[in-house]
């Protein structure tokens, strides 16, 4: 048995964790996992994404702020994704 057939059939749960939202994060899960994996899954979920601008040093913070844009646009968890899984 190849290692694709022993894990499609497991009983799995398949997640992301993302700052993208919407649209580009559902692209980046799609890009993550192989389409026979994402069908045999019985959970995929997007669980969000966290930045700890606090802990991050000078060259980190900046770096986020140009990828993702001011501090009110950071994502957060997704508690009730995380919850369901």
């Amino acid at each position: 048995m190849s290692n694709a057939e022993t894990l499609l059939s497991k009983k799995i749960g398949l997640f992301l964790c993302c700052i993208k939202t919407g649209e580009k994060a559902m692209q980046q899960f799609n890009n993550a996992f192989p389409a026979a994996l994402r069908h045999h899954a019985f959970y995929a979920g997007l669980m969000g994404g966290e930045c700890l601008i606090d802990k991050m040093n000078f060259f980190e913070r900046n770096l986020v702020k140009m990828v993702i844009g001011g501090p009110e646009k950071y994502p957060k968890l997704n508690d009730t994704a995380i919850s369901t899984f």
